[in-house]
């Protein structure tokens, strides 16, 4: 993360986004927002992600609602794949 953040200023990039794509990933997503002043985080599930849990809207709404998540996305609504 170091050398990452370090890369991130030297090209004057302030902040950045970490994707949630899957629930069980999710935690560590998070992690990043919470130990890094300039990372945020949104939670989500893909909707490639076959053997994923499928999270309901309840769930989304009260992980959105952590602190440093600042978006609901991938919530796999591609219902052309069905």
């Amino acid at each position: 993360m170091p050398a990452l953040l370090a890369a991130m200023a030297t090209a004057r990039v302030t902040h950045a986004l970490c994707i949630g794509v899957n629930l069980p990933d999710w935690p560590r997503v998070h992690a990043l927002a919470v130990t890094y002043p300039n990372l945020y985080a949104t939670v989500g599930v893909h909707p490639d992600g076959q053997d994923t849990t499928e999270p309901t809207v309840d769930m989304l709404v009260a992980l959105a609602a952590r602190p440093k998540v600042v978006a609901i996305g991938e919530t796999g609504l591609d219902y052309y794949r069905l």
